[in-house]
C-alpha cells in the first residue's frame, strides 16, 4: 500500500501537538478527527500502520504515532485478527526494550535523546494494553499480558537514564484513570513478580558455583526479611577482622564486584525500574504485606553497591516507598518501625553521606547527597517518632551535616562546592524548621559556629552567584532557627538564643561591608533582605523576652551603625 499519508500529516498539526497532550491519552474528539481525515480516506489498519511505522528506517514525523495510537483504539477484535493483535504488540514491546549499556546515572530528567523514541511508543502500548483489558474481554492470554506489563514497567521510573519525568507520567496516568487495568496489574502482579522480575535481578554465586544469592536476600536480614539484631552485627564484625590472604573472603568480595558491573551494564539493570512498578502497584492493596521484603531487600542489596549513583538509586527507590506507604496515622503500624529496618536502613543509608570530595568526583558527591539526605531524613523522624525523642535528627546534624560542611570549606585550593554546601545547608533547614524547631539549642553552638565560619569566608563571594546562593541557604537557616523561637513564651529559651546575638550581628555586618564591594547580578538585594530579616527577627525575640534585652540590642546595634556608617540595619 502507498504511505503517500505519511505525506499528508499537516492537516492534523494542530490537534496533535505533543506539547498539549503530554502525559495524557488522546480525546475522542482528536481520535475521530484522526479517523476521519486519515484513516478512513487512506483505508488504514493498525497492522498496515505499524508496517510503515515501526520498520520504517527514516524517521516519521511524530503525528504517525498519534495516528496507530487512535487505530489501535478505533478497531476491535471483529475485525481484526487476533494473531494481527498479538503481531503488533510484538513489534510495540520489542522496541521498548532496554539495551545493554554502560549507561550515563547522571542524566537530568527529559534531557536524554530516547525520550520521545520511548514516549510514542510507550502510548502505544498503553493502547494495547487498555484494548486488551477493557474493550476486547477475549484477550485472556496471561503471558501475552505480562509480556505488555514488563515493558510497561521498564520506564515506570522517572529518573533513570532511560526514562523521563514526561513517560513515567504517561504511564502513571494511564493506570490510575483506568480501573479494570489496575485492577488486572492486581491480579497478576503475582506472576508478574516470579515470571517477570526475579529472572531480571543481580545473582551473586560463589567461586565454585555453590551459593547463589540474588537481590531478593540480604546477609542483614532475616528470610523474612525483617532486620537481624546486633547479635548478628557482631558476627559480621568478628567476621571482618579475619585476615584475608586471597583465598577466601576477597577473593569473593571481587567475583561479586564483578559480577555487579556486568549486572549494571546489561539490560538486567532494568529491574530497578520494575522495582519502582511494583511499589506503585502494591502500596495500595494487600499485596504490600506479601512483597515489601522484596523491595527491601532490594534497596538494601542495592546500597551495598561501592558505586556512588547506584546508591543513589537505592535511596532513590527507598525514598519512593515511604512515600508511597506513609499514609498510616499510626506509626507503630509503620512498615519499617514494624519490622525493625529503620535502624538498618539509617545505617545503610549514612554511608552514602560520607561520599564527599575531593575523594568522590563533585558532580556524583552532588548526585548522591541530594538525594540521600531527603532519604536519611525521613528515616530519622521516623525513628524520632520510635524513640520518642530527637536524638537521631541532633546525631544526623552534628555527625553528618555539620562535619561534612566543615570538611567541603576546610578543603584545599579553590572551593568550588558552594553547591555542595548550599544542599547541606538546605537540609539543615528543613531539619531546623519543621522537626527540631526550639529542640535546636541542642546543638545550636557547633551549628552557628559552622555557618558562621562559611559565610564569612572572604572568597565566598569569588565563586559569583554559587557563593552567594550558599549565604543565602546559610542565612535562611538562621532565619528558621528565629523564627522557631518567635512563639515561645518562655523567657529562658529566649535567654539562650539571645545568647547568640553577637554571633549573628557579627556576620550580617560582614556580609553587608562585602556586598558594597563584590556586586552579583540580583543577588546582592536577596542577600542583604535576608539579613534586614533576621535582625528584625532577633529584635522582636528580644522584646518577647524582656525590656532590658531589647534596650540592650539597640544599643549594640546603634554602636554597630556608628563604626560601620556602610552597614544598615533596622532599631525596631
Amino acid at each position: 500500500m502507498s504511505d503517500s499519508w505519511l505525506d499528508n500529516l499537516d492537516n492534523l498539526s494542530g490537534i496533535l501537538d505533543e506539547g498539549s497532550i503530554g502525559e495524557n491519552r488522546l480525546s475522542s474528539v482528536q481520535m475521530d478527527l484522526i479517523y476521519i481525515n486519515t484513516i478512513k480516506p487512506y483505508n488504514l489498519t493498525s497492522k498496515m500502520l505499524s508496517d510503515q511505522i515501526l520498520h520504517k528506517k527514516q524517521s516519521v514525523k511524530n503525528t504517525a504515532f498519534f495516528v496507530l495510537e487512535a487505530a489501535i483504539f478505533k478497531e476491535s477484535m471483529e475485525t481484526e485478527k487476533q494473531q494481527d493483535f498479538v503481531e503488533l504488540c510484538s513489534k510495540v514491546t520489542s522496541s521498548l526494550d532496554i539495551p545493554n549499556q554502560n549507561w550515563n546515572w547522571i542524566v537530568p530528567a527529559n534531557s536524554h535523546k530516547s525520550e520521545n523514541y520511548f514516549y510514542y511508543r510507550l502510548r502505544l502500548l498503553c493502547a494495547l494494553i487498555y484494548k486488551a483489558c477493557i474493550k476486547d474481554s477475549s484477550v485472556t492470554d496471561q503471558s501475552l499480558i505480562l509480556n505488555l506489563l514488563a515493558p510497561l514497567s521498564y520506564h515506570m521510573h522517572p529518573k533513570l537514564p532511560w526514562t523521563s519525568e514526561l513517560n513515567s507520567k504517561t504511564i502513571e496516568n494511564f493506570i490510575a484513570d483506568n480501573n479494570k487495568v489496575r485492577d488486572m496489574i492486581h491480579s497478576v502482579i503475582p506472576l508478574y513478580i516470579d515470571k517477570k522480575l526475579k529472572p531480571e535481578l543481580l545473582n551473586l554465586s560463589s567461586t565454585k558455583g555453590q551459593y547463589i544469592r540474588n537481590s531478593l536476600s540480604n546477609p542483614k536480614t532475616t528470610p523474612a526479611g525483617y532486620a537481624i539484631g546486633n547479635s548478628g552485627s557482631t558476627r559480621l564484625l568478628q567476621g571482618g577482622l579475619r585476615p584475608k590472604l586471597g583465598y577466601g573472603g576477597t577473593r569473593t568480595e571481587v567475583i561479586a564486584e564483578d559480577q555487579r558491573q556486568a549486572w549494571k551494564s546489561s539490560t538486567k539493570v532494568k529491574s530497578i525500574s520494575m522495582i519502582w512498578f511494583v511499589i506503585y502497584t502494591i502500596t495500595s492493596n494487600e499485596h504490600l504485606n506479601q512483597f515489601w521484603p522484596l523491595i527491601t531487600s532490594f534497596i538494601l542489596n542495592l546500597i551495598d553497591d561501592h558505586d556512588p549513583l547506584m546508591k543513589a538509586q537505592s535511596c532513590e527507590l527507598l525514598n519512593y516507598f515511604m512515600l508511597m506507604i506513609d499514609h498510616s496515622k499510626d506509626y507503630k503500624q509503620h512498615i519499617l518501625l514494624k519490622t525493625g529496618l529503620v535502624d538498618l536502613l539509617i545505617e545503610s543509608c549514612k554511608t552514602c553521606l560520607t561520599y564527599l570530595p575531593n575523594l568522590t568526583p563533585s558532580d556524583q558527591s552532588f548526585y548522591l547527597l541530594s538525594i540521600a539526605y531527603p532519604t536519611v531524613v525521613k528515616l530519622c523522624v521516623l525513628n524520632c517518632k520510635k524513640e520518642a525523642n530527637f536524638l537521631s535528627l541532633v546525631e544526623l546534624i552534628n555527625g553528618n551535616i555539620l562535619s561534612s560542611a566543615t570538611h567541603i570549606h576546610n578543603s584545599n585550593g579553590p572551593n568550588s562546592n558552594y553547591p555542595l554546601l548550599s544542599l547541606l545547608f538546605n537540609q539543615l533547614d528543613i531539619i531546623i524548621k519543621y522537626y527540631l524547631k526550639t529542640n535546636v539549642l541542642i546543638c545550636l553552638s557547633r551549628l552557628n559556629f559552622t555557618i558562621n565560619q562559611v559565610m564569612s569566608n572572604p572568597d565566598i563571594f569569588e565563586e559569583g552567584i554559587e557563593g552567594v546562593n550558599c549565604i543565602k541557604s546559610a542565612l535562611n537557616v538562621q532565619s528558621s532557627i528565629l523564627q522557631s523561637f518567635k512563639s515561645l513564651n518562655d523567657r529562658e529559651g529566649l535567654k539562650l538564643i539571645l545568647n547568640y546575638k553577637y554571633d549573628f550581628l557579627a556576620v550580617w555586618t560582614i556580609l553587608q561591608k562585602r556586598l558594597k564591594h563584590n556586586l552579583v547580578e540580583h543577588s546582592n538585594v536577596d542577600v542583604s533582605g535576608l539579613c534586614d530579616l533576621n535582625c528584625k527577627l532577633l529584635i522582636q525575640l528580644s522584646k518577647n523576652c524582656q525590656a532590658i534585652e531589647f534596650e540592650n540590642l539597640q544599643t549594640d546595634l546603634k554602636q554597630i551603625l556608628k563604626a560601620n556608617p556602610d552597614v544598615n540595619f533596622p532599631l525596631e
